[in-house]
């Protein structure tokens, strides 16, 4: 007797589609850092942290089913409010430089003699460049999987980066 082949029926799902997995690595990571990095923000740009960790988990949820397409609401609100974090982020960004300015400019005219929130800025705005680098990633990322999904780009080394 012979036995009747195996078929697999393809779900159409994200498992075809190659940069799925690093854009969910990158928001695993993301997610981590964001909710690390909470305890020192909380200090100025708390309203950062939080408006971020909520776009990055809307976007590991619209990625996360390996059987679903992600164009869904979910995916296009992900894929804007990264870009609504950039400048969130560069909000902040500006916000920590004038702060040190601030600072500095209080410190020469003598009205303050300790200098104790210096340091704490320039961590702060370092973790801001971290985290415009990883908005960054995310969109790049982001734009691939919706070439990919859309059918635009057959081959993933053809498309142009967006940024």
């Amino acid at each position: 007797m012979e036995k009747a082949p195996i078929t697999i029926d393809h779900q159409g799902g994200l498992c075809e589609y190659p940069s799925r997995k690093p854009l969910q690595r990158v928001l695993v990571i993301s997610i981590f850092i964001y909710v690390v990095s909470f305890a020192v923000t909380w200090y100025k740009i708390y309203w950062d942290t939080i408006i971020s960790l909520f776009v990055v988990c809307l976007g590991y949820y619209a990625i996360y089913d390996y059987n679903t397409r992600p164009m869904g609401k979910a995916f296009d609100i992900f894929y804007y409010g990264s870009m609504v974090n950039i400048i969130l982020h560069l909000v902040a960004f500006g916000i920590l430089i004038a702060n040190i300015v601030e600072n500095q400019v209080q410190i020469v005219l003598n009205f303050r003699a300790v200098n104790s929130t210096t340091g704490m800025s320039a961590f702060l705005i370092v973790l801001e460049l971290v985290y415009m680098t990883l908005s960054g990633y995310c969109i790049g990322l982001c734009y691939r999987l919706r070439c990919e999904i859309s059918g635009v780009v057959e081959d993933p080394n053809e498309y142009h980066e967006l940024l």
